[in-house]
């Protein structure tokens, strides 16, 4: 069998039933926090784009586009959400493959779920099968992706959306095939807003939501897709990886665990690289009453990939600032606290923020690249020397928000409530958190997209 006959073979398998009380909850997290992302996020400017193409060309009524009144296509809703999804940076990680999984997956699953009149447990079942074929895929690649310039979440997301929908469509083994050999033959995502700070980042999460949905929907109607596009010659590891990855991790054990549980949720909207280093920052703030303007020099010890690809002391624009460790840590020390609006116009412009960067050194440590390699832990360390000649010292192993350190419900809840109460009044909100924490319990997806205009 190819390792998509296997996925496929999962994928038309699963029910409800199979899936843990743990994975579950973990699905209802993510999606309650994946929807809170993308209504906080649904005003960036990228996403009124995004919205205003679904809404412009919107031949169908059946999916709703997040935060903006009317329906369209399920298609460009799951266009326009996956960039909603993405557009500040506050959405999930899965850090053994460094991929952001919900973006791509849940608007999605949503978009056809609602279209389709399914229930709150299909698309639970979707969203986990989704995950599970999405983390799989770039788990296998061992964090690869800088070296030949991918996204890993424009490259592999396809995967899991189309297995989502694929699930929710109830397609066969052979169309589930076909469903997962389209996603991968669309699969890409450039590393290029890395330097240029480009809105091309938040495209991939939309791309990939659509993409997998395009792909379900086409395997649906006959449409096939190659049975061999992981592994074939010319299939997607060896073209876009150099056939660098773990086909193991790809098959072994599936349905015994699930990787949704597995996920990082992010208590600051900045890239995943920097939780660790703003929360020592934090910590060292407070534990000792830092004053910024007492600091005389920082030293921030960081493992190779978050050295290499994170090291940007003069960002420009909104995303550049949130790839930046510099700037996050400068942030941090400076106002206590890492926030959306620490990233405003206004803030990218804040000379004391600046002035605080260029006393910040960045090293790579070959022992914390050893520790990162083996465990996929974030683990840093930072130094803060004073003017007074005092010097503290943090080390964190796991970022905020992972498994290993994880965020409090109160704190899950909160940062949903602080998202979505900017787009929806206070009695809305409400009424849409009790619904995902209950999700298992509604019988029409509409009763939740209703709620979200």
């Amino acid at each position: 069998m190819t390792i998509s006959q296997k996925q496929a073979a999962f994928l038309e398998n699963l029910s409800f039933n199979d899936i843990s009380e743990s994975a579950l909850e973990s699905c209802k997290i993510v999606i309650l926090d994946t929807i809170g992302v993308a209504l906080g996020g649904s005003q960036a400017q990228h996403s009124r784009s995004a919205a205003a193409l679904a809404h412009d060309y919107s031949e169908k009524k059946e999916a709703t586009v997040f935060a903006y009144d009317g329906k369209t296509s399920c298609l460009k809703a799951a266009f326009a959400n996956g960039v909603m999804a993405h557009a500040i940076d506050f959405d999930d990680d899965y850090e053994p493959g460094a991929v952001h999984v919900a973006c791509a997956v849940i608007p999605a699953a949503f978009a056809l779920a609602e279209s389709r009149g399914e229930s709150g447990k299909s698309l639970i079942t979707a969203v986990t099968a989704g995950y599970e074929i999405a983390c799989r895929a770039a788990g296998a690649l061992a964090l690869k992706e800088e070296r030949v310039g991918y996204h890993i979440t424009g490259a592999v997301g396809g995967f899991g959306s189309a297995a989502a929908c694929g699930k929710l469509l109830k397609l066969e083994e052979n169309r589930l095939v076909s469903a997962l050999g389209i996603a991968g033959d669309q699969a890409c995502g450039l590393l290029q807003y890395h330097f240029d700070g480009s809105m091309l980042k938040h495209l991939h999460g939309g791309k990939a939501a659509q993409n997998g949905l395009f792909s379900a929907l086409l395997a649906e109607r006959g449409f096939s897709g190659s049975p061999e596009i992981y592994e074939g010659g010319y299939g997607f590891y060896n073209v876009l990886f150099g056939g660098d990855y773990k086909a193991a991790e790809l098959t072994d054990d599936l349905g015994q665990t699930f990787k949704i549980s597995e996920t990082s949720l992010k208590p600051y909207p900045s890239c995943r690289s920097t939780h660790s280093p703003i929360a020592a920052a934090l910590i060292l703030k407070k534990r000792h009453n830092l004053a910024a303007e007492d600091i005389d020099k920082i030293t921030l010890r960081l493992f190779s990939r978050a050295y290499k690809s994170y090291n940007k002391p003069s960002p420009e624009t909104n995303l550049q600032a949130l790839l930046s460790e510099q700037f996050c840590v400068a942030t941090a020390l400076l106002r206590g606290e890492v926030t959306l609006q620490s990233f405003s116009p206004e803030a990218l412009k804040d000379e004391k923020v600046r002035y605080l960067i260029r006393k910040i050194e960045l090293a790579e440590d070959s022992a914390l690249t050893d520790r990162f390699t083996k465990m996929r832990s974030r683990p840093i360390v930072l130094e803060i020397l004073m003017k007074s000649g005092e010097r503290f010292i943090e080390e964190v192993e796991w970022a905020p928000g992972s498994p290993a350190n994880p965020m409090s419900e109160a704190d899950r809840l909160k940062k949903f409530e602080d998202l979505a109460y900017t787009v929806l009044a206070r009695e809305k909100m409400e009424r849409l958190m009790d619904r995902l924490l209950n999700l298992e319990r509604v019988e029409n997806v509409n009763a939740v997209a209703e709620l979200l205009h």
